[in-house]
């Protein structure tokens, strides 16, 4: 990846453009940038859950995150992979899955199913399993490269 192209990212994308911008930018290049606390409340829209909210200095820190992380990992996802991909999403994953079933049914000539989960507090592991093999000193050095 070219350093230009993540310094113009981090430096004069628009993630950066906030008034509270310049002092989560200094305390980045000190390295002394501390994450704030969540807000957390529950909702039930199909089913329960449990929702934390970053302090709204920290969500801009994380889409300029994501904008970077995303140009290096794009490449690598499988194209049956929808969720929280630019261009992507719920129709596009859904129309994809249409696509597959006609497919592999020979037009509803063969019996064909799709199984639908939701493997409970998955994420909370494998991001946890995730972040302990991830090397966070290069990695953090790596944003700052501005």
């Amino acid at each position: 990846m070219d350093k230009g192209k993540i310094t113009m990212l981090m430096a004069g994308g628009t993630a950066l453009r906030t008034s509270t911008s310049t002092t989560t930018r200094s305390s980045l290049k000190r390295k002394t940038y501390k994450h704030s606390g969540y807000a957390s409340f529950n909702i039930s829209d199909p089913k329960p859950r449990n929702i934390h909210k970053a302090q709204v200095r920290d969500r801009i820190l994380h889409h300029a995150v994501f904008q970077v992380l995303n140009l290096i990992f794009e490449a690598g996802f499988i194209s049956a992979s929808f969720s929280c991909r630019v261009g992507y999403g719920t129709h596009k994953g859904v129309e994809f899955l249409q696509n597959t079933l006609r497919k592999a049914s020979k037009n509803d000539k063969i019996p064909c199913f799709a199984l639908n989960c939701d493997i409970k507090k998955f994420f909370d592991t494998i991001i946890l399993y995730r972040a302990r093999t991830v090397d966070k000193d290069n990695l953090f050095d790596f944003f700052i490269m501005i």
